[in-house]
């Protein structure tokens, strides 16, 4: 540094949202591609939430994609605030 300086940070602070799905079930969230339930913290915006149908649970059992808890489609945008939450998949 040559001389005093002046620096602000700005904070948001994130909130986490739990997808909750049954073993073995793949789906992506804000990009990442995950399987099982997983708690993500993110700052609020809004985030797309997909996955497939059917998927191989292992030999002779598939899940078959039924509904999201938030009552969105298989691949739609889920809007995060500052309040936590959870979306539950049915398979």
């Amino acid at each position: 540094m040559d001389a005093a300086k002046s620096v602000t940070a700005n904070f948001i602070a994130q909130t986490n949202v739990t997808i909750n799905v049954p073993t073995g079930i793949s789906y992506t969230f804000n990009g990442q591609n995950v399987t099982g339930t997983q708690t993500f913290p993110v700052v609020p915006g809004t985030y797309t939430l997909a996955t497939t149908t059917p998927q191989s649970l292992g030999a002779g059992t598939r899940g078959v994609f039924a509904n999201w808890s938030d009552a969105g489609a298989i691949s739609h945008s889920v809007t995060v605030g500052a309040t936590a939450m959870t979306i539950t998949g049915s398979f």
